[in-house]
């Protein structure tokens, strides 16, 4: 009994007519990706500037109470713990918001190899054409058969790079929100032990 139902493998011609009509929605979601990408990229760089000023502002803080003999211990002690807590999560703030932008970095060097691969790809289809179109003897199976080879080589690098990419976009949104949250915690956590001192 034949199998009918099996998938029937596109042709070349197939293959690059899809290719074709996918490029123009492909390279303007890309663009958007991008976008939201650079976006992200200021703002995470403007939470680790603020986590910076704040480390800073609180250490200074931390120094002044130090140096002051007349202050008692048992006034300062908890005092110290306080800050040193709101200290921890602004710090892990800072590494994460840091990290999301070095990911982002890595992310946009994945995204230059790929259209690396796009213009190898395309300067030697467009060579091969020319070569045929210039070299008398050239069937266009044998054209064929060097693009298949060609293709069988750039396409593994390709689907290399889309994976690790795939893998990089949810990890800086996890790495994003978790720095804000780490951030939101800290600036909660200071008037609530305000609150508590006095």
């Amino acid at each position: 009994m034949d199998d009918t139902s099996a998938p029937v493998p596109l042709s070349r011609e197939q293959m690059d007519k899809f290719l074709e009509a996918i490029k123009v929605p492909f390279k303007e979601h890309e663009d958007e990706r991008r976008r939201s990408l650079e976006i992200s990229a200021g703002f995470f760089e403007k939470l680790a500037a603020l986590d910076a000023a704040t480390i800073a502002l609180a250490a200074s803080i931390i120094l002044a109470i130090v140096f002051k003999p007349e202050l008692r211990a048992d006034f300062t002690h908890p005092i110290l713990h306080k800050i040193f807590t709101v200290l921890i999560f602004l710090w892990c703030s800072f590494v994460l918001a840091i990290l999301h932008n070095a990911l982002i970095a890595i992310i946009a060097h994945l995204e230059a190899a790929y259209s690396e691969t796009e213009f190898v790809w395309a300067l030697m289809k467009e060579s091969l054409s020319a070569t045929k179109e210039n070299v008398g003897g050239l069937t266009d199976e044998q054209v064929g058969q060097v693009e298949d080879t060609l293709r069988a080589q750039i396409h593994p690098k390709q689907r290399r790079l889309i994976a690790v990419k795939t893998f990089l976009y949810p990890t800086v949104k996890v790495v994003g929100g978790l720095s804000i949250l780490t951030f939101l915690a800290a600036y909660t956590l200071i008037p609530y032990f305000l609150h508590k001192l006095w």
